[in-house]
């Protein structure tokens, strides 16, 4: 057996959850409550948020609705949190929705600009709204982004937001470490409402599958150890579904020549063994200046 068997708690800590009402992030707020967390519970539909509430309450947990857009009204969530509980030490930037739809370029711009708001614009808007109390408890991030950006049919405006969401974290948790936040992101797969509303069939065999093998509380233990100030890691995107956990790494082939479209032609075409897996920009840039 290895690592730190010390369990994680957040015993006067104060987490706020993003799109927290439903699906994966009501299955996260449970858990942070259900670790010690004094859980603020953010979604759009104030009723929702007020649900998940009663139900941590209920069960001798703490917990706060935050309901409010997250774009618009990041500053108001963020300050319910300060004065729910007086410090804010993890963000769970969850909120989202998901889209299936083919591309079609008459409206293709509307589509990406929508996305890009809800996903994308919200984690901005949470976290520099954050910022400044996550310094001071020396906090962290998980934001949230998809295996979508690995190349999914019918998913180019959401994949767009979330690839988005997973350049934001990368670059952001290298300034991040400066004030001693952490941040780092989730790809997750679950059965949650998104389904429905990217066309999946309720009660279909595909929909009783999802709901038996990826169910959306299997995502919650990956997020809680990602917010904790157990968390090593900064900068890192996390596959989490089906009770699972893997790194997801940015890697690079060896460099070759090409100095001509025929070099070019030639050495992609040798390049695809080895690989090495790059911590950024600056290392990728070290890489190709090696021996020069």
């Amino acid at each position: 057996m290895s690592g730190d068997s010390a369990s994680i708690r957040f015993d006067g800590q104060v987490v706020l959850v993003t799109g927290g009402g439903r699906g994966i992030g009501r299955g996260d707020a449970l858990l942070f409550a259900d670790r010690g967390a004094h859980v603020i519970v953010n979604d759009l539909d104030r009723d929702v948020a007020v649900s998940v509430v009663d139900e941590i309450v209920a069960a001798g947990g703490r917990a706060t609705a935050a309901a409010g857009d997250v774009v618009a009204d990041a500053p108001a969530i963020v300050n319910t949190a300060l004065e729910a509980g007086g410090r804010l030490d993890a963000l769970v930037n969850n909120a989202g929705i998901a889209w299936d739809q083919p591309f079609r370029p008459s409206d293709a711009v509307t589509e990406v600009e929508r996305l890009l708001r809800i996903h994308t614009l919200g984690t901005v808007a949470l976290t520099a709204a954050a910022w400044e109390a996550l310094a001071a408890s020396q906090g962290r991030i998980v934001n949230t982004t998809s295996g979508a950006v690995m190349g999914l049919r019918h998913s180019t405006a959401y994949a767009t937001a979330k690839g988005a969401i997973l350049g934001f974290t990368r670059s952001l948790a290298l300034e991040a470490a400066d004030v001693g936040i952490k941040v780092n992101a989730i790809m997750p797969m679950a059965r949650t409402r998104m389904y429905e509303l990217a066309g999946g069939q309720v009660g279909s065999d595909e929909d009783r599958w999802m709901q038996q093998f990826f169910p959306a509380e299997a995502i919650a233990p990956t997020v809680v150890f990602l917010a904790s100030d157990a968390v090593p890691y900064n900068g890192q995107v996390i596959e989490t579904s089906r009770w699972t956990t893997a790194h997801v790494e940015l890697a690079v082939t060896p460099y070759l020549p090409a100095a001509t479209p025929e070099e070019v032609r030639d050495s992609l075409a040798r390049a695809g063994g080895e690989l090495t897996v790059v911590a950024g920009l600056a290392e990728m840039l070290a890489g190709k200046m090696a021996g020069s």
